[in-house]
Formats: structure tokens, sequence, C-alpha cells
């Protein structure tokens, strides 16, 4: 097991979007833990600490992910976490309310898990990779 591992927290629609998802990052180098309920996933943030990744469904049912993201960035200690989002569709009216929440992305259903996996990794200012090697931390510029 990795001594640090990269975490990552998915809120998904479905309980097989989230099986997906902990399937994708199923390496040792990540911890990764997924809610199919905003609710669940909002006791979650209130006493765990922030991970480095969070990916959320912007079509969570009851709940609209836009909201679930603002909650997201007021939480102090989750402000600077890197954020993906999917969405079956994502409209300009959408991108411009997900610009002011600083999200790292943005991924459109259906995906390729290769395509999330990267996105993720890119989000995270790790290195892209292309076959299962260890995620390496990019030098940073300056």
């Amino acid at each position: 097991m990795v001594a640090d591992p990269y975490r990552i927290i998915a809120l998904q629609n479905t309980p097989a979007d989230c099986q997906l998802i902990e399937q994708i990052f199923n390496r040792d180098e990540f911890e990764i833990r997924t809610f199919a309920d905003a609710r669940s996933f909002i006791q979650y943030m209130r006493i765990q600490p922030p991970p480095h990744c969070f990916l959320c469904d912007l079509e969570m049912g009851k709940e609209n992910g836009l909201d679930i993201i603002d909650k997201v960035r007021k939480n102090q200690r989750w402000t600077k976490v890197a954020i993906v989002v999917l969405a079956e569709a994502v409209n300009k009216k959408t991108l411009v309310s997900l610009s002011q929440f600083q999200i790292k992305g943005y991924i459109v259903k259906p995906y390729q898990p290769p395509r999330l996996f990267n996105e993720v990794l890119k989000a995270m200012g790790l290195e892209v990779v292309t076959q299962k090697v260890p995620v390496k931390r990019l030098k940073s510029k300056g």
C-alpha cells in the first residue's frame, strides 16, 4: 500500500456509477470513497478532511449538483479541493455557473473510463499515464 494515497471522493446519482468509479480508481495510489446521495456526502464533508479531488454528478435527483458544489466551496477546509464535474449535458449557462466555482474539468456522460482517470489526474496535478504504472507528481514551475 502506498504511504499517502491520493484521496478521491465521488458523489454520483446511482450506485452503479459509484461502482464504476471505484473500479476505475482501484489502485494502490488512490483511496476512493463514493456516495450515491447528497445528504450522506454533506455529513461526511463536515467531519472528514478534504480529499485531493471531488467528482460530482450534476444530476443528483433531489439535489442540484451546482448547489452541492457551492456547499463544498463554502466549507473552509474544502475550498482548494480540485473538482471534476460529470454530467449528461452541460449548457452554456451551466458552464458559466461552474466557472464561478473554479472547477478543474468536466466530463460528459457516458464517458470512457481512461478519459475520466486522466482528467482526475490532471485536476490533481499528477502526470497523465497511459499504462498501469505508479503515478507521479508534476514538478512545480518556478
